[in-house]
């Protein structure tokens, strides 16, 4: 049974079904929803000014990546860290993202977007040389022409391949997850995009179901700030409303942390960013040589690595003397 603020939230999609002015995005079986969800209905104005555009071919309008992200922002898409491959002359960049539809699964896909400067200088030469005749230009006048053409928009993409990449790659991606057409007529942006999702909500009023998040958060209390830190939890728990019902905390065996050990778990549990500052840190400070990428000819990027790997790296770099701490007879120089 659909609980009855679910009812009103169906009753507004389906005024804005009939009135047949804006389009819909249905991201969940809204028909047949299970217990314990909520439905979320978001209403998106796209600017046509900057999120959509009239390609060259075709008849309609087709959205930009920043109409596709702020969609993809609205309907909840969340993405896994991309994985980049970069040489002087191509890039090559795969994103991965995904929204949550009912019982909290996932539903994604991937995307891939590649920069090659090859190709962009062929589909460069073909473009202008077309517009130079098609203005009559000719001969050396033509070949001037397009030679300082290619070379300032080369230039700028060159500059810009991960970026061009990337941003192929992200609308794959949101295409798809959104079902996103080509083109639309222009008259369908004149009205909001309506987002309709659902998220699973918890019976609160369940004392096991209250019990179960007491636990949770006490499990990640203990996991952030360590073993002692579930002494800043209340001992007895109750669901809202009740008193008398009560969730006691089992007492959880302390164990002392060495210096080493305390920072080696601070790393392993910071975020991608922070690991990645960390390990710059420390290898600028023993000026560890990083191997070398057979496929770029360069130092393997830290950014790219798997956390297992920056783990090895991190066990590696906390071994070595700092360079300024070296003993004179390891000194070169």
């Amino acid at each position: 049974m659909i609980a009855p603020k679910n009812e009103d939230i169906l009753k507004e999609f389906e005024a804005y079904r009939k009135e047949g002015k804006s389009a819909l995005l249905a991201l969940c079986n809204y028909r047949t929803l299970p217990p314990l969800h909520q439905l979320i209905i978001n209403s998106v104005q796209l600017d046509p000014e900057t999120d959509i555009f009239e390609p060259t071919k075709g008849n309609g309008y087709a959205l930009h990546l920043s109409g596709l992200e702020f969609l993809g922002n609205s309907a909840g898409v969340k993405w896994d860290p991309p994985e980049v491959t970069t040489t002087k002359t191509t890039c090559h960049y795969i994103a991965s993202g995904y929204y949550v539809r009912e019982y909290n699964e996932p539903s994604g896909w991937q995307g891939q977007g590649f920069w090659d400067a090859d190709d962009v200088r062929d589909d460069l030469v073909y473009e202008y040389e077309a517009k130079g005749r098609k203005d009559r230009k000719e001969g050396e006048a033509l070949r001037d022409y397009v030679d300082y053409c290619v070379n300032r928009d080369f230039r700028k993409q060159r500059n810009k391949k991960v970026q061009l990449a990337a941003a192929e790659a992200n609308g794959q991606v949101l295409r798809k997850l959104l079902k996103i057409g080509k083109l639309y007529p222009k008259a369908l942006f004149n009205s909001p995009v309506i987002i309709l999702r659902c998220v699973m909500v918890p019976d609160l009023n369940d004392p096991a179901t209250l019990a179960a998040i007491n636990r949770k958060a006490i499990d990640s209390s203990v996991n952030i700030y360590g073993p002692g830190s579930q002494r800043m939890i209340p001992e007895k728990l109750a669901p809202f409303g009740e008193k008398d019902v009560e969730a006691t905390i089992p007492d959880i065996e302390e164990e002392e942390l060495s210096e080493e050990e305390s920072q080696r778990f601070d790393f392993e549990n910071a975020d991608n960013d922070t690991q990645v500052h960390c390990l710059k840190e420390m290898i600028a400070l023993t000026a560890y040589k990083l191997p070398i990428n057979p496929a770029t000819s360069r130092p393997i990027l830290i950014e790219s690595m798997k956390q297992e790997r920056r783990m090895d790296l991190y066990g590696v770099l906390v071994k070595m003397p700092d360079v300024e701490d070296a003993d004179e007879d390891d000194i070169p120089f």
